[in-house]
């Protein structure tokens, strides 16, 4: 339960107390809303995705779109996901044919830094050694602290 500052009537009353703290900050509105705009970008790419989160902002992913993530994630169309780290993404392994299965979109979630930037750009370079970066489509959706926004046509990212 939260507490308000603020007291009743005649200034001698006890604080008033809020069942949820929805009813101040209307967090289920913002949370609906930035799930909403998460799935509008991933449903707008076509094909097999991978989302690629820095570890840093898998939290907010959780609160965005709540427990359960996976499984919404791969009804709409992600089969991989992974943690923005060093080196390269790793192998993509359809779990139900066991047969490698690149992805036909590669969604960068992250902060916009030089380090990490670097990281995106040796992974895909990693993609293009291997000559098969040909086929891959890549967005990254640079995520501020005051909120996300993508490199690509100035569509919002949540």
């Amino acid at each position: 339960m939260a507490q308000a500052a603020a007291e009743g009537g005649g200034g001698g009353g006890a604080p008033i107390v809020v069942d949820h703290l929805d009813t101040i900050l209307a967090l289920s509105q913002l949370r609906e809303s930035g799930k909403a705009e998460l799935l509008d970008v991933i449903e707008s790419l076509r094909g097999r995705k991978c989302l690629v989160v820095q570890p840093e902002l898998t939290g907010l992913l959780n609160q965005i779109i709540g427990e359960g993530h996976s499984r919404l994630l791969k009804d709409n169309g992600v089969q991989y996901y992974r943690e923005l780290r060093a080196g390269e993404l790793g192998e993509f392994v359809s779990p139900d044919t066991g047969r490698v299965d690149v992805p036909d979109n590669i969604i960068y979630l992250a902060r916009p830094s030089l380090p990490t930037m670097k990281v995106i750009a040796k992974q895909i370079d990693a993609f293009i050694k291997a000559g098969i970066s040909i086929a891959i489509s890549y967005l990254l959706c640079a995520s501020p602290h005051r909120g996300l926004r993508t490199n690509a046509g100035r569509r919002r990212c949540p």
